[in-house]
């Protein structure tokens, strides 16, 4: 890693997981298809199934479908998208408890003794997709991968932003579930290694780890949690000294790398035969106590906020998506909650501040981790030649992670421009892919 920096582990830690409930919910589907309204469906039941390397669209609650609307934009890219609206059933209202969030932590994971399909048909039955916004999914690894062996697998327990414990909760308080995913994962993937990287100062996880996997052959590796030590790039550089371009799969490297949720996820596939119709998601209100709830997906993050007493009223409110440092600004309102959905902050709008030229200090250069200038980048960005210059490819080394706006002094929105950037070379280069949303500014 070249650059970085380093917050310390974060400052709480949740004691228990609240499941909520939800009387609506949005569902992302394809444009064109076409759904009976008033017809009743079942908690998991596919709606949509998934092709290639996208997965089974399921109901995430008992209800009925109650007709399409639009989505505003989402963690999966600018512009609005069709979405399915279902409207809960009294039923469903009852029987969605605590027990969804807790019941896996009463089971022992017995993996042997349960018929599962194949891994990459068990992710798509189970709705299983892109549980991380800085990690690929495990179905799109496992395809690239193919009939190929896995140099390793593993399994990515740092914090994605400086403030998350996310990790940690799952490790303590949901451990059973973890380990049915990794016995899951371990039986279908040939690898001549497992890794299950830890926080090297989070002494929680480390303990609950080094207890579940006692004489079971897979190494628990410490590392220092210099953010974003979570982003894939970052990780095997650091764990196994591997050069994994940005944006690239990790099995191009040989590596088979499944974060916490998916894990999380793949466990309750397991324990329970329950897809992924709800998923854990830290909420962070600045005059409230954090808290790791369990959400539906599709729940509108205004009734989430809500529930957890974090509401975004008024015009002197923010709404921020997945990080402080690297998330997004959304509307409460017009948004829900999405399979990348891993935190839900609210803050005070911060006062406008006027940004002022380069002093020259070096900080953005000294802490970006994939060695970039990020100040030079956005000049570029603004200049006339922009992404028509051979040095406006660097953008594309990029990983969004809003350091280098962090620590400027002079307040330049360096991420958002060099992101910008990016996002014009690979229109110009007919490159795949689009570059991420915007970010909340880079600043706590």
């Amino acid at each position: 890693m070249i650059g970085g920096l380093y917050f310390g582990p974060a400052g709480w830690h949740a004691e228990r997981l609240e499941a909520l409930t939800c009387a609506r919910a949005l569902v992302r589907v394809p444009e064109g298809r076409t759904f009976e309204a008033g017809r009743k469906v079942a908690r998991g039941e596919p709606l949509i199934k998934g092709e290639g390397e996208e997965v089974d669209v399921l109901a995430p609650l008992d209800g009925v479908l109650a007709g399409r609307e639009k989505l505003a934009d989402s963690l999966r890219g600018p512009g609005s998208a069709e979405a399915l609206a279902i409207k809960a059933v009294e039923a469903a209202k009852k029987g969605n408890g605590k027990a969804d969030a807790d019941g896996a932590a009463a089971s022992e994971p017995a993996l042997g003794a349960v018929e599962l399909p194949g891994l990459e048909d068990g992710l798509r039955r189970a709705g299983i997709g892109q549980t991380s916004a800085g990690l690929p999914s495990l179905l799109s690894q496992l395809r690239d991968l193919r009939e190929a062996k896995a140099r390793a697998i593993v399994v990515n327990m740092m914090p994605m932003q400086p403030e998350s414990v996310l990790p940690r909760t799952l490790s303590v308080l949901e451990m059973p579930r973890l380990q049915a995913g990794l016995q899951w994962l371990r039986r279908s993937v040939t690898a001549r290694r497992t890794t299950v990287a830890l926080d090297r100062h989070d002494l929680r996880c480390r303990r609950a780890w080094r207890k579940a996997l006692r004489r079971q052959g897979v190494r628990t590796v410490r590392l220092l949690n210099q953010y974003p030590q979570g982003n894939p790039t970052v990780l095997l550089w650091s764990l196994l000294g591997l050069k994994l371009p940005v944006g690239e799969l990790p099995t191009r490297a040989g590596v088979v790398v499944v974060d916490a949720v998916t894990l999380w996820a793949m466990g309750g596939f397991v324990l329970e035969g329950l897809g992924l119709v709800s998923r854990p998601v830290e909420v962070f209100c600045t005059d409230q106590q954090a808290r790791v709830v369990v959400a539906p997906l599709g729940m509108a993050l205004e009734d989430l906020l809500k529930q957890c007493d974090a509401e975004a009223k008024g015009m002197n409110r923010q709404t921020i998506v997945n990080g402080m440092l690297a998330g997004m600004e959304v509307d409460a309102g017009r948004s829900v909650v999405e399979m990348e959905t891993a935190s839900v902050s609210v803050r005070a709008r911060p006062m406008a501040e006027e940004s002022s030229g380069c002093i020259q200090c070096g900080w953005c250069v000294d802490h970006c981790p994939t060695g970039l200038t990020p100040v030079r980048l956005h000049d570029l960005a603004r200049s006339e030649r922009g992404a028509a210059s051979d040095e406006a490819g660097e953008a594309l080394h990029c990983i969004s992670c809003g350091l280098c706006s962090y620590v400027c002094p002079t307040r330049l929105p360096l991420m958002a421009e060099v992101v910008r950037l990016g996002g014009l070379v690979r229109a110009q280069r007919g490159i795949p892919g689009t570059a991420p949303a915007d970010a909340a500014g880079g600043r706590p």
